[in-house]
């Protein structure tokens, strides 16, 4: 039992948590707010990058779970390009287009108040962008 707690202060965990969480400012969020948002200034390889970085460090071991799980969950996106468990979000007209982009986001909803109600105040944010369509 020693070795194991002298094993977990070697490498990433012997770094102190804000030395962590310095390193993660500088991966930054793709995804602009407010005005950038409403003009589609959306980066759909750089969130995946970010989202699946930061998960795979919450998932790596206790501490880092507790340290970068309120990054995964910081904001709630939908977005065209947007990889889902479904396959990757795509504009598309009609019923079909809006209900992918609907259900995606009742999912990130319903894990946030449902499944884990710990997560809803890790939410900063819940973007949604729309998708183009033709008003012809």
């Amino acid at each position: 039992m020693a070795q194991m707690r002298k094993d977990s202060l070697n490498g990433i965990m012997a770094l102190p948590n804000e030395l962590l969480l310095e390193i993660l400012t500088h991966y930054p969020i793709p995804l602009a707010t407010g005005e950038d948002n409403l003009k589609g200034a959306i980066n759909a390889e750089a969130h995946l990058s970010r989202h699946t970085t930061v998960l795979a460090l919450s998932e790596t071991c206790s501490p880092l779970r507790r340290l970068f799980r309120p990054f995964v969950w910081e904001r709630i996106e939908v977005f065209s390009g947007m990889l889902t468990k479904q396959g990757t979000l795509a504009p598309q007209k009609g019923k079909e287009g809006d209900e992918q982009f609907a259900l995606e986001l009742l999912r990130q909803l319903e894990t946030v108040t449902i499944r884990d109600p710990t997560l809803a105040e890790c939410v900063k944010y819940v973007l949604k962008s729309f998708r183009e369509t033709n008003m012809e």
